[in-house]
């Protein structure tokens, strides 16, 4: 049968396709609002509508009923077989653990671990992600002390991808994101940023202030979740764990948030954070470079196309030290240390009432030999330092070891302590010594140094706990702290807290600590402080000891737990 078919009486041809003795019609389809008939060609197509790529709301996980203490609101186990990817927003006053779990059937069969969010209060959460289970809830934990009052939960399903590998919404340069941006006017702890995705972290600390801080990571956000980081800042590429001032400081996470914690602040800190998706070159790449082991610190390098090339190491660094208090034992080892790559050494050395220190030579580590051929800047005999007081000596490199060893018995009211510095110029002969060693070029202004600096400019203290907070002021005004020691002699940790102020100015039991220490049980508690000393900043410098870890925790110890020692300027 031939194709389109002839209509009787009117000779009018109907367009037809002859399929096997059935003639179909030929339709030339059309669309329009009622009594609109338009041809449907190119520039006016049939409407479409791509539900699979519009999000879909879900009112089985989505919630904005506020929730008590420690309550949870649990989701409706629903399919996403024909939307696999969710979006999540939250905002809530009190810090909230969101679970988005996964399974195989709508009875609950776990298919895939659970994917969590430990959220801070305020800080909200903005994430969206490929779901790989067939059906799907949420689950909110208000884990705060408080009932919320602006707790608000969205969900909804879409087969639309998640922007990146990490869950973040798209951004117009994925490889420079703004994580945080803060102002401190006062110690404290900035908000949580979420570095998941991100190779580095670049802060710029700017603002007119004075202070110390640190960063932190975590890989859950929980409060007693948290690590020191080191960092790097632009200028200076050795690690760091101190932050002084103002700069641009670049972090490795070392977990899933990072925060930066302000323990002392004079004036205003404006904070900025961006994280970046691939790994800065140069300076954040040094962070994992090897590690030099005779200074504890990475190899300094410098990056050109691919080539790594090693630039020279500082000519001098502390190699070796001793800080002590109180009694010292005769022939004592306060030091050794490792000469390898030096030419010579500088000795700073401060002792107390009475005493000596002389230096001995090894090649092997076990047998030692004495050597009085010291360059000596102070006024004591060849050989030994000053009796009190600072001396400074310098001395050639004689063999692999060296040592320091206290030749007299030492006690008295100056702590003792002994820098050794490796220098890897040789020492020069200076006109006037009797001896040949020649001296550091320098002299000079040591010996200046060692006239008007006999105590080290400090002010030493001591303390035996009583039975109380033992609420001390060290200093009434701005101060630093150059050295402090802490012996627990009980089996339960003890708790030394720092305060800014004079101790008039503390409320034990309301006024926070600025910064609390752990004194471990039946242990020694040595804060290590650099020559420049630590300032917490504020009014003052006030200390107490107690047997809680709270920041104003006013528990008593007993008498004679804590033997504490301390010096100040």
């Amino acid at each position: 049968m031939a194709d389109n078919v002839t209509l009787p009486g009117t000779g009018g041809v109907v367009a037809t396709d002859d399929i096997g003795g059935v003639q179909y019609q030929r339709v030339k389809p059309a669309w329009g609002v009622d009594g609109v008939a338009g041809d449907v060609t190119a520039t006016n197509p049939l409407p479409t509508s791509m539900n699979a790529s519009i999000f879909r709301f879900s009112s089985n996980n989505t919630s904005s009923a506020q929730l008590a203490s420690n309550a949870t609101f649990t989701g409706v186990i629903e399919t996403a077989l024909d939307q696999p990817s969710i979006s999540l927003l939250l905002v809530s006053d009190q810090p909230i653990t969101l679970t988005v779990k996964q399974y195989i059937d709508a009875g609950g069969t776990q298919a895939v671990p659970d994917i969590i969010y430990y959220v801070a209060a305020n800080q909200g959460l903005s994430a969206s992600f490929a779901l790989n289970g067939n059906y799907v809830n949420v689950t909110a934990k208000n884990t705060g002390t408080a009932t919320t009052t602006t707790f608000s939960l969205n969900t909804a399903y879409g087969s639309l991808p998640s922007s990146d590998g990490s869950g973040r919404l798209p951004v117009a340069n994925a490889d420079c994101v703004q994580l945080l941006s803060q102002t401190f006017s006062a110690a404290g702890t900035s908000s949580n940023m979420d570095t998941a995705g991100y190779g580095t972290v670049v802060v710029q600390l700017g603002g007119v202030w004075q202070g110390n801080g640190y960063f932190e990571g975590s890989n859950t956000g929980l409060s007693t979740d948290w690590h020191t980081v080191m960092s790097i800042e632009s200028d200076d590429v050795s690690l760091r764990e101190n932050v002084t001032g103002s700069g641009v400081y670049v972090i490795r996470p070392n977990g899933r948030y990072l925060r930066f914690v302000l323990t002392a602040v004079v004036g205003t800190v404006v904070l900025t954070a961006v994280g970046r998706v691939s790994q800065a070159t140069d300076a954040s790449d040094r962070l994992s470079l090897a590690m030099d082991k005779a200074n504890n610190a990475p190899l300094y390098t410098e990056l050109s196309d691919t080539t790594v090339s090693k630039i020279a190491q500082p000519a001098m660094a502390l190699i070796g030290e001793y800080r002590g208090f109180g009694v010292i034992p005769i022939n004592q080892v306060l030091c050794v240390v490792d000469c390898v790559n030096y030419s010579s050494l500088l000795i700073q050395t401060q002792i107390g009432t009475t005493g000596n220190i002389s230096g001995q030579w090894s090649n092997d580590g076990a047998v030692w030999s004495s050597n009085a051929n010291w360059i000596d800047t102070a006024t004591s005999a060849a050989g030994t330092t000053a009796t009190t007081g600072v001396g400074f000596k310098a001395t050639p490199v004689y063999a692999r070891y060296f040592r320091l060893v206290m030749s007299l018995a030492t006690t008295g009211t100056l702590p003792t302590y002994a820098l050794v510095y490796g220098n890897r110029a040789t020492i020069t002969p200076v006109i006037g010594l009797s001896t040949s060693l020649g001296s550091i070029t320098n002299v000079a202004a040591v010996s200046a140094i060692n006239a008007s600096g006999a105590t080290n400019g400090t002010t030493v203290g001591t303390l035996v706990s009583a039975a109380s907070n033992n609420l001390t002021q060290i200093k009434g005004s701005l101060g630093r702290i150059y050295f402090m020691s802490a012996v627990n002699t009980t089996a339960s940790i003890q708790y030394l807290k720092l305060f800014a102020l004079p101790s008039a100015s503390v409320t034990m039991g309301t006024t926070s600590a600025t910064l609390n220490f752990a004194i471990p049980a039946n242990g020694i508690l040595p804060l290590e402080i650099n020559d420049l000393g630590l300032c917490i900043g504020g009014t003052g410098i006030s200390f107490a000891i107690t047997t809680g870890s709270s920041l104003t925790d006013n528990t008593a110890t007993t008498a004679g737990a804590v033997l504490l020692n301390y010096a100040y300027a």
